[in-house]
């Protein structure tokens, strides 16, 4: 019983919610929100980088391959975007796939998606 309760609170913290920091840079770049501690962060990299068109076209091949009921936005984020798929809340507890990175930015999945199509 105490292994199974050990086992939960692990899967707990390695899934806690990611929320707007008070410090944090809120930038939009082609409809796309970041939000960053620093106006140059691997987030607003990343964007910049699959936004254009010829990237826009891997996004969609690689969300045609998936299938399972996974979230396609977590999968584009860790195998396409480099970064660390995580579920961010809003202060009115709605929850968004984000994309995080280590330097702490992070932008949101379905916003780059959404673009895609």
């Amino acid at each position: 019983m105490r292994l199974m309760a050990l086992l939960l609170t692990s899967i707990i913290l390695e899934t806690q919610p990611v929320s707007a920091n008070s410090n944090s840079i809120k930038i939009r770049y082609q409809q796309i929100r970041i939000h960053a501690l620093k106006k140059s962060s691997l987030a607003l990299s990343n964007v910049k980088t699959f936004s254009s068109p010829r990237n826009i076209q891997k996004i969609k091949n690689n969300f045609k391959v998936m299938k399972g009921g996974i979230n396609p936005a977590d999968t584009l984020c860790k195998n396409l975007f480099q970064g660390s798929a995580r579920v961010f809340t809003h202060p009115t507890r709605d929850e968004e796939s984000i994309c995080y990175y280590s330097d702490k930015s992070y932008f949101f999945t379905w916003d780059l998606v959404k673009k895609a199509f």
